[in-house]
């Protein structure tokens, strides 16, 4: 009832539409109402005319409005060129290697005068391609200020082997998925693998811990002939410094004037004189690119910018060396030694530091090689002296090796005997693990001294053979403050100082 009586209230005529609405018929749904709304013809006019027919004045258009937009679009069209989404970032990062330079100096160079008595000659036994450095592809980065001793840095280097890829195996570290070795002596960490991309790869770093040796190893490369590293690896504070073959010929010279011995990629041609106060003084050049200054400053420490010959050099102050100037002068990477020699003395010797002919080189040299260092028929010994090994050689030669302590700490090494005997002698930093090497007592083998303070236990002299064949040996106590070894090795083996419990 309710519901009829409702529908009831609401009756109208059908056919009435004059209120604009129009009902649903009765029936059992519900009403459903329409509402017409009026129509307004000026919706969809033209806004330029107005409603009597005649046109609008137009508005003016802001003065700002260009402006904004110019700029509005140069800003997209600039970070569109920044972002260029159509292009793919670059995975590899390469350094260029400068081409060596050509050989204008050979490697025959003596002071015009000479500053006293010349003591030793040494010189390559082959200077055959004296402009190359070396054939190793690889980079330095090292941190600002950073030297070889100092701070954090780390290389590499790929050496061409024409072989294919080493097959993968179970390791304690891998890198590239095959596997790699890692040595490790207080803050250095080595890393070895390959061949991988006919490449052997090396990679030697300071200052980095294992994991972060073998992840700066996993990211370097080669890309068209060129050192290579992955963009995606952050190098940090490390900065790119030079190639490796600066870093070679550098090395090798510092390594030649310091009496070291370690494995070289070239060889040092020096002089050394003994001037009036005692203090030697040495002449020195390795075969070198155009990049290797920079990295002369990386090994020997850091210097002040000077000029040689009007070319860039470096006057430093070297801890094994004393002062030192050292320049980069066609092709070859110089230097000159004197100890405490006054700065400016040295700087004055390698102004007159040129080129000379073989005569005059034989004439200055051949005394020289053809004098006995030692006479008589015993070696000359002092209470200073502290013998580190001796014995036999192979040929029957007697031999000797002793240290003296001091500051610099003497090593000397005495072949032959009687009217044949010969001494050689190098200095380095007291209570400072060195290697030291001499000429043996046949071109095929080569006297190796190692010191270092004794408390440094777990460190032994590993020689590793032209087989790939490792044997160490332990060092053993001189006095109460130093331990040492001695030994003649085959001179295709190479050796090293080295952490036994890595």
């Amino acid at each position: 009832m309710r519901g009829a009586a409702s529908r009831a209230a609401h009756k109208v005529d059908a056919n009435a539409c004059d209120t604009g609405r129009m009902r649903q018929p009765y029936g059992t749904g519900d009403i459903i109402e329409i509402e017409f709304i009026d129509a307004d013809p000026g919706a969809f006019a033209d806004p330029a005319v107005g409603s009597d027919g005649t046109p609008r004045p137009s508005r003016p258009r802001p003065s700002w409005l260009v402006p904004v937009a110019v700029a509005t679009m140069a800003a997209v069209a600039a970070a569109v060129l920044v972002w260029q989404p159509w292009q793919r970032p670059a995975v590899w990062r390469t350094f260029e290697t400068p081409a060596p330079a050509a050989a204008a100096l050979g490697n025959h160079l003596l002071p015009a005068t000479a500053p006293g008595a010349l003591t030793s000659v040494t010189e390559p036994a082959s200077t055959v391609g004296v402009n190359v450095a070396s054939s190793a592809i690889g980079y330095v980065f090292a941190e600002p200020e950073a030297t070889y001793w100092s701070r954090r840095w780390a290389l590499f280097e790929a050496l061409a082997t024409g072989v294919g890829d080493a097959q993968p195996a179970p390791a304690d570290w891998t890198v590239h998925g095959v596997p790699a070795s890692l040595s490790h002596l207080r803050v250095r960490n080595d890393v070895e693998w390959g061949p991988l991309g006919g490449f052997n790869w090396h990679t030697d770093s300071n200052l980095l811990s294992k994991q972060e040796a073998v992840a700066f190893a996993s990211a370097v490369g080669v890309r068209q002939g060129q050192a290579a590293i992955r963009s995606a690896y952050d190098l940090g504070a490390l900065e790119p410094l030079g190639s490796v073959s600066a870093f070679h010929s550098a090395f090798a010279l510092e390594d030649a004037l310091s009496g070291s011995h370690f494995a070289t990629a070239v060889e040092a041609t020096m002089v050394e004189y003994v001037v009036d106060t005692g203090a030697a003084v040495q002449v020195a050049s390795v075969p070198a690119p155009p990049d290797a200054l920079a990295l002369a400053e990386f090994v020997f420490g850091r210097g002040s910018a000077t000029l040689v010959h009007g070319l860039p050099a470096v006057s430093l102050t070297s801890r094994d060396l004393g002062n030192v100037v050292t320049w980069l002068e066609g092709g070859r990477l110089i230097a000159v030694t004197g100890g405490r020699v006054p700065e400016a003395d040295m700087r004055a010797l390698a102004e007159s530091i040129r080129p000379v002919t073989d005569d005059e080189w034989s004439a200055a040299s051949q005394p020289v090689l053809a004098k006995s260092v030692v006479s008589g028929g015993a070696w000359s010994s002092t209470d200073e002296q502290i013998d580190v090994g001796s014995g036999i050689t192979a040929t029957g030669v007697p031999w000797r090796a002793s240290i003296t302590v001091g500051n610099p700490m003497l090593t000397c090494l005495y072949t032959g005997g009687n009217d044949a005997g010969r001494a050689a002698c190098t200095f380095s930093t007291p209570l400072t693990p060195s290697v030291r090497a001499f000429p043996g007592s046949t071109a095929g083998t080569v006297f190796v001294v190692a010191v270092l303070p004794i408390d440094e236990v777990g460190l032994v002299l590993r020689i590793t053979d032209a087989s790939g064949g490792v044997f160490d040996i332990e060092p053993v106590a001189a006095n109460d403050q130093l331990s040492a070894v001695a030994f003649e090795i085959p001179a295709t083996s190479t050796f090293d100082l080295v952490d036994r419990t890595s």
